[in-house]
C-alpha cells in the first residue's frame, strides 16, 4: 500500500430504468426492453421525461422533453411515473451491497442529474483482497452487469476525480 487514499466513483447512467426493470423482473412483470419506455414526472411546463430506455432514445425521446412531444415522436411509447424515492432507496441498498469490497460506501448525492446516480467507495487498503485495483473494478462492473445494472467506474485519489 502506498498510503494514498483511493476512491472508486461508480456512475450508473441508466439508474432509474435499471432499478425499475430489476423491480419489475423480481415481481415477474418485466416489460420488454425492446419496446420504448420512459419515466416522467411533473416539472416546469408540464409532465416531463426523466429517464428513458434505449428503444425510446432511438425513437428520439430525450430526458427533459415534454411527454406530449415524446409521444408525438414515438407513438408506441409507454410512460410510467418516475419514483425518485424508490430510486434513492434502491441506490442506498446497492451502496450497502458494495460493502463486499470495502466498508466505506455511500450513494453519490451529487449526481449530474437531479437525483443521485452513483456510488462512492473508499477502497484504500482493500484492493489487494481482490487481486488489485483493476481486478476489483472488473469484478464490480461484471457483478453489476449481472444484476442488469449499467455501470462505469474509475478509481482515483480524490473523490470525484
Amino acid at each position: 500500500m502506498t498510503g494514498r487514499r483511493r476512491i472508486i466513483a461508480v456512475f450508473l447512467p441508466n439508474w432509474p430504468m435499471d432499478r425499475l426493470f430489476r423491480e419489475l423482473k423480481a415481481r415477474g412483470k418485466a416489460p420488454d426492453r425492446r419496446r420504448p419506455l420512459a419515466l416522467a414526472m411533473s416539472a416546469q411546463g408540464g409532465l416531463r421525461i426523466t429517464a428513458r430506455n434505449r428503444a425510446a432514445a432511438q425513437e428520439g425521446v430525450s430526458e427533459g422533453q415534454l411527454v406530449t412531444d415524446a409521444m408525438a415522436l414515438c407513438r408506441g411509447l409507454e410512460v410510467r411515473d418516475a419514483d425518485p424515492a424508490a430510486d434513492a432507496a434502491a441506490l442506498k441498498k446497492l451502496a450497502d451491497w458494495c460493502g463486499r469490497y470495502t466498508p466505506w460506501t455511500a450513494p453519490d448525492a451529487n449526481g449530474l442529474g437531479a437525483e443521485p446516480d452513483g456510488i462512492f467507495m473508499d477502497i484504500t487498503g482493500c484492493d489487494h483482497l481482490f487481486g488489485g485495483e483493476a481486478a476489483l473494478l472488473d469484478d464490480l462492473i461484471a457483478r453489476l452487469g449481472g444484476f442488469g445494472v449499467v455501470a462505469r467506474a474509475v478509481a482515483a485519489a480524490p473523490p470525484g476525480a
